[in-house]
């Protein structure tokens, strides 16, 4: 009986298989090791999309981000018309200093 015949039935039990290839002789071992390794996927990682900050920014054509009308949905009432006017106008996330989330938003949004 073969050396490969002897292991055949423990190679579906990874941690037995790998104690008996490291007794095994060092050639047969790197050749067993290998094509263990070789035969498990590779870790992919998928990137999802923050729900929330789709719903909230637009990427323009220009490469920076747009967003909607900021407190104007209710509980307007007793507001000026010209605090409304004024809040009722979206914005940019691409001015300098305050207010400028580019890099977070491109984290957030990966596929825009």
């Amino acid at each position: 009986m073969t050396l490969l015949q002897l292991l055949r039935p423990r190679i579906l039990n990874g941690a037995s298989f790998l104690r008996t290839a490291i007794q095994a002789p060092a050639s047969f071992q790197s050749t067993i090791l290998s094509r263990f390794k070789s035969t498990m996927p590779p870790r992919q990682y998928r990137i999802k999309t923050h729900k929330g900050a789709q719903a909230r920014w637009h990427k323009t054509n220009h490469g920076s981000y747009k967003h909607g009308p900021i407190g104007v949905k209710h509980g307007n009432l007793g507001w000026r018309r010209a605090m409304l006017s004024r809040a009722s106008k979206g914005g940019y996330a691409n001015g300098p200093g305050k207010g400028n989330h580019i890099k977070r938003i491109k984290r957030l949004l990966p596929n825009a």
